[in-house]
């Protein structure tokens, strides 16, 4: 049988429950078929504004880039969470998702739950084994464009359906303050 995975920062859950995607603007449950994919997801924190994740053709290890000086430890630093194993029932292919992303809109028992107490670690275990490769933030034009105009789109997509979250406005503002400024007023 084919399993899929789902990181998580919340450890112990009996139950997986959808929740609120404001991109979809629905309550999802995302999970992907690559486990090393769902280990990039055991924080999220800071989400695209601190490190962007970059899938390349039809295999290889992913990539997680820092989009900000120190992002991976933004984004992992004093971190833990669970990767759950998940049945594919009920789960579907995301319409112009990546690469093993998959959803469901229902709740969901796992079938097993493997902790990770130092998710910083974990990362750097997996980066020296080849599973996830690194680009740290002065290496990161190397994969991405220079103008940031993804993490553009992507405020610009965010704010237009989350006006008032003042998290994502102080995030944005500290540390994007050229893509804060461009849209936010």
């Amino acid at each position: 049988m084919d399993y899929l995975f789902h990181g998580s920062n919340i450890q112990h859950l009996e139950t997986l429950v959808p929740q609120y995607s404001g991109l979809l603007h629905k309550n999802v449950l995302y999970a992907t078929t690559d486990f090393y994919i769902a280990s990039l997801f055991l924080n999220k924190t800071g989400g695209d504004y601190f490190c962007s994740l970059l899938l390349r053709g039809a295999g290889g290890p992913p990539f997680i880039i820092e989009r900000v000086r120190n992002g991976i430890q933004y984004r992992f630093q004093g971190k833990k969470g669970s990767i759950y194993l998940l049945k594919k029932n009920g789960f579907h292919a995301v319409e112009g998702g990546w690469r093993g992303e998959v959803m469901s809109e229902y709740a969901v028992q796992p079938i097993e739950e493997i902790r990770v107490d130092d998710v910083p670690k974990y990362i750097e275990d997996l980066v020296e084994l080849g599973k996830i490769i690194f680009v740290p933030f002065d290496k990161r034009h190397e994969y991405i464009s220079d103008d940031d105009n993804d993490l553009r789109q992507l405020f610009k997509k965010e704010l237009a359906s989350q006006s008032q979250n003042q998290k994502l406005l102080d995030l944005v503002r500290s540390h994007h303050p050229h893509i804060y400024h461009d849209y936010a007023h």
